[in-house]
């Protein structure tokens, strides 16, 4: 089975290259990076579990649960830039 996705700016819509994607489970961790367009794929997944990291500093890292069966699974994510508060607070 496959796990298939891509990955975009959160802001901006953009593709994002070179974003980790890790997926973990019972037969181990397996992992690849996201293309010039955003897309990714991990393929060989046996059915089950697997928990997904996506990484790429300095964006805010992604994590989530999935379920591979008999079907491919395709997962679309977006990242952010870490910012300021919209209401910081001012002091003094």
């Amino acid at each position: 089975m496959y796990l298939r996705g891509q990955i975009v700016d959160r802001d901006t819509g953009q593709s994002l290259e070179g974003v980790l994607v890790e997926c973990c489970g019972n037969q181990g961790c397996f992992h690849t990076y996201s293309n010039r367009r955003g897309r990714f794929q991990l393929k060989d997944l046996r059915p089950g579990h697997w928990s997904v990291a996506i990484v790429r500093p300095p964006y805010t890292e992604n994590y989530s649960q999935c379920f591979v069966g008999k079907q491919d699974v395709f997962i679309a994510r977006s990242l952010e830039l870490p910012g300021l508060d919209d209401d910081p607070a001012v002091t003094g």
